[in-house]
């Protein structure tokens, strides 16, 4: 993996994860405290899934749900552990963020997915 693709896939994630972020807050309803660290966590975090996302170019060696779910996992440590270092960790224990969690990340992964297929579909136009 090159350099360039390392941080274009820090900017991927830089963008989804501050808009979900951002969604969140707006519509959970709850207040938090937002400090230097906890966001600086939150660009961290970002950061760090949308690199993750290159799990997914392994497709010609492992089958995608394989895939899909090495990414699920590696991605849900990465939040866990983000909510424990800004002391959200006593979300986890709830319904509430789970649910949300796997919502947004199928509308995550469903976006990811119709995105490669459009820029593979520009490839082939292109090509012919």
């Amino acid at each position: 993996m090159t350099f360039k693709k390392i941080l274009i896939g820090m900017q991927d994630g830089l963008r989804t994860g501050s808009l979900v972020f951002l969604l969140v807050g707006l519509f959970s309803g709850k207040t938090f405290l937002l400090t230097p660290s906890s966001i600086l966590s939150v660009l961290l975090v970002s950061a760090l899934i949308g690199v993750a996302s290159y799990i997914f170019d392994a497709t010609d060696r492992f089958p995608f749900p394989f895939l899909l779910f090495c990414h699920f996992v590696v991605t849900a440590t990465i939040v866990c552990l983000a909510m424990i270092c800004n002391d959200w960790g006593s979300m986890l224990f709830g319904w509430f963020f789970w649910l949300n969690f796997i919502l947004i990340y199928l509308v995550s992964i469903d976006s990811m997915i119709k995105t490669k297929k459009i820029n593979e579909a520009l490839k082939n136009r292109r090509k012919h």
